[in-house]
This record gives structure tokens, sequence and C-alpha cells, in this order.
């Protein structure tokens, strides 16, 4: 191969059927064909080792049966030296045996061969604990991938591997090897056969496994270290029979750890920083499949000497028969194959890890997840007419609609109002405590209201509701001082701007675009599939921070796939240019843009973590992480973020009086009746606007519905933990809602508040399915307020007929006594809650206020509930503790 002066060797025979077969070389003559009958014999001279001579011709068929029992061995011996094994290669004995086994079985039977269960170990207090193989009865990774709309998850959705991971690894050198003997017979003319250049051989094959078995790292060892000499395919056999091109995926794993850990700073070298650092150790190192074909090395290897013989021999520029025509063969050959087979190979042993690492990541799993259909694309565009302020709702007379708007006016300074309604009821909850201390007979139930008495958590939640109330009022009063209502609030660009990612000329601070969330179920996934790897300390960060952005950077055609998400996170297109091509690809939205030059900026951590989350959700299936479409809110596109108390914009929409509002629910519901409607989950588009207990006029309540016409406010989603709230001001001589960030939301994050949404149907409570995805969701955005043990009190006290006897003795009477005015006061009772019949109107279209005239009886009704509201804050506790004294004792065994 060194010298290009002599002439190509002449063609020989093609192997047959997959053997070692080639017709004797003839120098200088023609090669023969198959068909041809020339009627010689066979050539006399000797055999070498390694001569492939040609049977079963014309010509030879009458042959003796020694001389044919002589080719057969030479053949065989050349064909046993190709197919040996490694010594690296050590498998166990239930491996090897069933491996012979195997081998001489027919292929039919080795399809459908039964793979042994593998036995996985986990690590318990520096021992390994056996924990055998999972559940057999689970659906393949096909059957995940086919689920799609309309499907239910009722499947367990992990899949452990059930086979042996040698077994893998012996399929895949099996294949390895074909592929090498494959690329021999491309060298039809014996150019890479050392055998056939003994005066050029770079070195032995002795010399070559010699100083192999010398080096550390024989897996690393370069074969290109031969200074341009050539290469042979004898020296790429003894290197694979060296073990050269077996990869040490446990090394490459230790590696992954080690790095991830060295850039949060936790890997200790130090033995005194046992207690705040990591120490790790090779051997723990955890994974499936330890060792695979490294096709990489092969490949550059067998390019490698391709190379050095373009480099030592342009003889035949390329021309059938030459050196450089078979180089080129080889090396297109090896390129296409190897690429194709080491994706294929790697993908295997890829999924047969995450699914063994995270077998039980959703078996353990209880959370509230969303049932039922799995939309997979936004829902539509909302529409309504903006609002820049309150308009009053339609169908109200004239004097109603002046009433309503009058509601609105307040004399109070521009200013945060606080808590709206600040009723203490701390004294109530110490008289209970005492009453019930003092006066109960039963043993165990004295001994309950002692404990009570001297419960910590009772008087820890008294003490943090005065806390509480007064961080409220020392926040508001600051962002009073601050001028924070004199603040424009937030720049907004329309979703019918950013849908296409065309940036907005007034350079927006929010974006209002279809937003994504996921539930308690894949939240969870997400933490313990963070906290089983090497990313414990940055779990919630990474989902709160980057994983919810992520998934709202996605296009709309793929958002529901988090493994969109996962590629963002680690600088990649969404979509997978396996799939998707570029002419199809679907654009980035307006947020998506800003968001990938913030993760070109974000930490080291956060693309190893993306790598994670696209290889589990890879291996374990779509149900395991479901993303679902919320609806359209605002996200924030601002490079530098929102600052903590900041207005972001006020709450508009329809004012309704309160007796109007609850005409409309009773309207409603009795049409579902009627019509034999299911009653549907609400979009949640009112808010309560509370009159606070300082105003002049006295508490008083309004209803603002958002659903038909609304301004940007009502695009804010859910979440248990939001990023703003809604605070009641007055500004400009009227009582507004204003909606103001709470802590510093960072560009991507969806700016939400919390709803404190409640119902009284268990139904949908449970239906309600949060989909914030914060570690500290609630698992429903709706509060259940009527449990039975909470109606105890009512149902004893004060029931139906008692309600209607009080109504009737109000009506009785004829002045408001003194108490009646007292109690009023207390809970901030003025004119503002009796509404229209507190006030007057005179020509002038001004109004006056005043008790005197709102009727005695409807006074004295009022001032009797909240003396129940009262009576039931003192003996709800001791019912409800009552309550479950009597479960104890009737559920107690005889």
């Amino acid at each position: 191969m060194s010298s290009c002066s002599r002439k190509p060797i002449p063609k020989r025979q093609r192997p047959l059927s997959g053997e070692r077969f080639a017709s004797t070389r003839n120098d200088g003559a023609r090669p023969k064909k198959k068909n041809d009958s020339d009627g010689c014999s066979p050539p006399s001279r000797i055999l070498r080792e390694g001569d492939l001579v040609r049977v079963g011709s014309r010509c030879d068929r009458g042959k003796k049966e020694g001389e044919l029992g002589k080719i057969k061995k030479v053949i065989n011996e050349r064909h046993s030296r190709k197919r040996k094994r490694t010594a690296n290669f050590r498998y166990t004995d239930e491996s090897s045996a069933s491996k012979k086994k195997t081998e001489s079985k027919p292929k039919a039977e080795i399809k459908h061969k039964a793979k042994p269960k593998q036995r996985k170990s986990t690590l318990v207090s520096g021992k390994t604990k056996d924990e055998g193989s999972k559940k057999q009865n689970r659906p393949s990774q096909k059957e995940n991938e086919k689920v799609a709309s309309g499907d239910k998850i009722n499947t367990v959705i992990s899949i452990a591997p059930t086979h042996d991971a040698n077994d893998t690894f012996e399929k895949h050198w099996r294949e390895f090897e074909r592929t090498f003997e494959r690329m021999e017979k491309l060298d039809r003319y014996d150019f890479f056969q050392k055998s056939q250049y003994p005066a050029v051989a770079s070195e032995s094959p002795d010399t070559s496994t010699a100083k192999l078995a010398e080096s550390c790292e024989p897996g690393t060892k370069s074969i290109s270290d031969t200074n341009n000499k050539p290469i042979f395919f004898d020296d790429l056999r003894s290197d694979i029979d060296n073990g050269r091109y077996v990869l040490d995926k446990k090394k490459i794993e230790f590696d992954r750890i080690s790095r991830i850990y060295a850039n949060f700073g936790l890997l200790s070298s130090n033995l005194k920083d046992d207690d705040v650092k990591i120490k790790l150790n090779y051997e723990d190192s955890i994974i499936f499949h330890e060792k695979s074909v490294d096709w990489n090395l092969f490949r550059n290897d067998v390019i490698k000497m391709c190379d050095i013989a373009y480099k030592n021999c342009a003889y035949g520029n390329g021309t059938t028969g030459t050196l450089s025509y078979t180089a080129t063969k080889v090396k297109e050959y090896i390129v296409s194959t190897s690429r194709r087979i080491e994706t294929k190979q790697s993908r295997e042993m890829e999924l047969d890890n995450f699914r063994w690492k995270f077998d039980t990541l959703v078996d353990d799993n209880n959370e509230a997840c969303v049932q039922g259909t799995w939309r997979q694309i936004p829902f539509p565009k909302r529409k309504y007419e903006n609002l820049t302020s309150y308009t009053i709702c339609d169908g109200l007379s004239k004097e109603d609609i002046s009433n309503a708007k009058h509601e609105l006016i307040t004399s109070m300074k521009d200013r945060f109002v606080g808590v709206p309604y600040n009723f203490s009821d701390v004294g109530l909850s110490e008289s209970w405590m005492k009453v019930m201390g003092g006066t109960v007979k039963s043993k165990e139930t004295s001994e309950v209201a002692a404990a009570i008495d001297s419960d910590e958590g009772v008087i820890r939640a008294q003490v943090l509701n005065t806390i509480d109330r007064l961080l409220v009022e020392v926040q508001d009063k600051c962002m009073t001082e601050n001028n924070v209502l004199k603040q424009r609030g937030l720049r907004v660009g329309k979703y019918e701007n950013s849908h296409d990612g065309t940036p907005l000329a007034d350079n927006p601070e929010v974006t209002e675009q279809p937003v994504w969330g996921i539930d308690c179920f894949v939240q969870r996934n997400v933490i313990k599939m963070l906290e089983k790897d090497a990313f414990g300390s940055v779990a919630v960060e990474f989902l709160e921070k980057w994983l919810l952005p992520a998934i709202n950077a996605c296009p709309e055609a793929c958002a529901h796939d988090i493994k969109c998400a996962a590629r963002i996170l680690q600088g990649l297109p969404p979509w997978s240019s396996d799939t998707t091509s570029p002419t199809k690809a679907p654009k980035l939205t307006l947020l998506g843009e800003a968001f990938a030059e913030k993760v070109r900026h974000g930490p080291e951590w956060v693309k190893d973590a993306g790598w994670l989350l696209e290889k589990t959700a890879d291996a374990l299936g779509f149900n395991a992480f479901r993303v679902h479409p919320k609806g359209h809110g605002a996200v924030v596109i601002a490079k530098e973020g929102i600052a903590a108390n900041n207005l972001v914009t006020f709450y508009t929409g329809e004012i309704y009086p309160a007796w109007r509002w609850v005409e409309k629910l009773d309207a409603i519901e009795q049409t579902q009746k009627m019509v034999g409607l299911k009653p549907a989950l609400a979009d949640f588009y009112n808010m309560t606007l509370e009159r606070p207990m300082d105003d002049p006029r006295g508490y008083g309540i309004l209803f603002v519905d958002a659903s038909r016409k609304a301004g940007f406010g009502s695009c804010l989603s859910h979440s248990c933990a939001p990023a703003c709230e809604v605070k009641v001001v007055s500004i400009g001589g009227q009582l507004k809602l204003a909606i103001t960030t709470i802590r510093d939301v960072q560009q991507g994050e969806e700016l939400s508040f919390d709803y404190n949404a409640v119902t009284e149907s268990l139904t949908e409570c449970m239906s309600a399915v949060c989909l914030c995805g914060s570690v500290k969701c609630r698992h429903s955005y709706l509060h259940f307020a009527r449990a039975d043990c909470f109606q105890q009190v009512m149902d004893r006290n004060f029931p139906l007929a008692a309600r209607f006897s009080l109504l009737v003795r109000s009506s009785a009477k004829r002045v408001t006594s003194k108490e009646d005015v007292e109690i009023l006061l207390c809970h901030g009772f003025g004119t503002a809650v009796f509404g229209a019949v507190s006030s007057r109107q005179d020509s002038t279209n001004k109004f006056a206020d005043s008790m005197t005239y709102v009727p005695t009886w409807i006074q004295t009704f009022v001032a009797e509930c909240l003396r129940y509201i009262e009576y039931e804050r003192r003996g709800l506790p001791s019912a409800l503790v009552m309550n479950h004294v009597m479960n104890d004792v009737e559920n107690k065994p005889q």
C-alpha cells in the first residue's frame, strides 16, 4: 500500500452465504467468474494461512474428499480467528451458557428466546439491596406513545427493562463484528490486508497488543499514532480483540454527575467537609448498561486508515480496482452504516437506562391529575370588549344604574385601603377555649379541652393572623407613600401582534398569549426525577423559574409536548430536526425569542437538567409529562423582568350590585336544571370589590364581571404561589381593584394571582385541577367550604325554621335597639351595605346617605345574623372537637 507502481490485484470471488469463500488468485490473469468452466483443475500450490479458496465450481465438484476436507479446515480456522472473543468481555456463567445455547439454535428460535429478568440494585446505607424485577403487565413504549386525544390515564406508564444488560451488549457487539466483516469484503483486492504487504507493515499484531495492554486506558489509546504509516484490517481486528472499542458508560455517567456537582460547588476533596459537600465514588454510579460499542472511535480509526491510504497513494484517481477507489468505498460505507447503527443502539440503551433508573417514578405518584380527554391544542382566542374603566351591567333601570355608580364613590384619599373587612375574632377564640376547658364534665372531653387551651398551634395561628394583618397594613402604607398608584402600569403586547413573533414598536413588557400548565402529578414527576439524579438542590428553581416559562415559550403546535420545552432549555430549537423540516417548522413566539436569549446566558446546569428531562420523557412516554392548555394569559417578556410592588393594571369589568349578581347566579342554576345541563366549571372572570370598613359609608360589596367586557387584568391565571395580588384602592374619589406584583417576576414567568375561589360542591372542587405547577400547589384552585362537620352548629342551632322565625320577629319590631346599632358599627355596617334603601337622590342628582332611611326590620334582621355569626365562631371549634372525640369513641374497638 506504500507503493503505487504494482499492478492492481485481480478480482476474487465474492463470499457465499456469509462464509469466507473466494477464488484463488492468479496474478496477471482476469478474475474468474462464477459460471466459468475452463476445464482446468484447481491450482496445486500449497495453501497458506489466510488464503480464501473457491469451492463448488463445475471443475472441482468431483475432487476427492480429503482435499475438500483440507480446504474446509483452512476456512474454519480463519473464520474462528475472525470471530474470536476478547478476554475483556467477562460475561457471567449464566450469560455465557445462554449464548452458547442460543448460537446452536435456528434463527426462528433465537428470535423468540425469553430474556432473563434483570435484578437491579439500589444503594441503601452503603450496601446494595436487591429489589427484584418490576411488574410485567405494563404497556410497551409503543403503546404509551400511541396515546392521543381522548385517551385516559388508566394504565401504569413506566416500563422497567426485564432483559439482561449483557444480552443487549452481546447483541450489539455481534452487529458490530458483522459490520466489520462487511467492510472487509469491500476490499476485494486485499489492499488493506497486512499479509499481502509484510514489508510496509507498521508493526506486528503482537507489538500492537503489547502496547495496548500496557496502556492504563486501553479504550482511549489512539490508533493514529503511526506517523502516517499504513493501517490494515489486522490492526483494527487486534484492537477489537483487545477491547479498544468498548465504551465505559459507567465512567461517562460518573463524569456527568461529577461535572454537575462541580458546577454547584458540592464536590469535596477535603475529609473535613463530609457534612457539607459530596464525595462521589465511581462504584456508586448506577446505570443499567455499563458498556456499549464505541462507534465513534471505530469510525474515526477507519477514516484515519482511509486517509493515510489516500496520502500514501494517489494512483488511479478513483478508478475501479485501485486503492483510492477501495478506500473511498470503505469510508463511505463505514460512515453511513456506523452512524445509523450507532443511533439505533444508543437509543435502545438510553431508553433502558432511563426506564430502569426512574422505574418507580410514576408508580409512587398519587398526586391529582387531569382526567379524561387530553387537549393538545390551545383554547380559542378569548374575545372581549376592552375597557379602561368600570361600566354598569346591562338590564338595570336608570335609578339602579345611578345607585350602582354611587356605590363606587368614596371620600377617602388616594391610597391602598388595606384589608376591607378586618373584624378581629381573637377574643371569640379565646373565650371558647376558656369556656370549653372549664365547663365540660366528661373526663375525655376535658382532657381534649385542656390540650386545646394550651395548644401552641392555636396560639401560633392567632399570632400569625395578627402579624399578617399588620403586615398588610404596613405594606399598603409603604406602597401608598412610594406613589405606586401613580405608575402607568405595564406595557402590553396583544396576542395578534405577538403570535407571529414580530417585535412591537412600543417595546412591551408583557405579552398576552396562550398559556400552558402542568398538574401536581407531572410536577411531582419532575421534582422526583431531578432529586433522584444530581439536581436536588435546584429542583424547585428549575421547575418554577425555567421549565414553566419554557413551556409557554414553545410554539402552539408543540407546547403540549414537554420535550419541546426541554430542548429550549438546552439552547436547541423546540422541534426535532428528524421529524420537522425547516420549511414546516412552527415560528417562535415573541416570548420564545426572548427566552432563548435568557437560556444562552443562563447557568450550565439548566442545559443538563433539560437534557435529563428530555431523555426521561422520551423513556417514560407522554402520559407521565402531560402539558395542558389554560387559556390566554400574560407572561413577562421584559429582559430585566418586573420588580416587586409594581402596578400591573386595574381589574376592570361590568359592575353588578350584590342583589343583581345573586339573581344572575340563580337564573343560571335554574336554566341548567330546566334544560338538563350539567354544571360546568366557572371561568372565574368575576371578582368581589369590598368597600373598606373605615370608609364613612361603611363596609359594602360589589361584583366585577369581566367575562364580556374587561381589561388586560382579566387574562391573569390562577396560581397557588402567585406573583401578583389584587387590592382595593381609592383613587380619584373612586374605589378600584389594583393588581400589583408581590415579588420579583423574571422574564418568561406568568403573571398570576390566587383566585381564592370557594365552592360548596365536592365534585366541582375535585374536578377543578390546578395547573399552576408550583411546589405549593393545593391540587385544586377551588376551596371546599361545605364539609358536613362545618354545618353542625347551623343545623343544630340555626335551622331554616329558626331563620324564618327571626325574620318574622324582626318585622314586628318598630325601633332599632342600642345593642343592634352597636353590633352593626362593630362590624362596620353602615349605609353602603344596605345599598339603595339607605340613600335618597334629590333633584340635583346628589345622594344623601343616612341610616334613618333604612327600615328598622332590616337593621334588626342583619344585627341578629351578625350575632349568630359570632356565636358560630365560638361554637364551631367546640363542635368540631366534640365531633372528633365522638368519632374516636365510636371507632374504638370494643
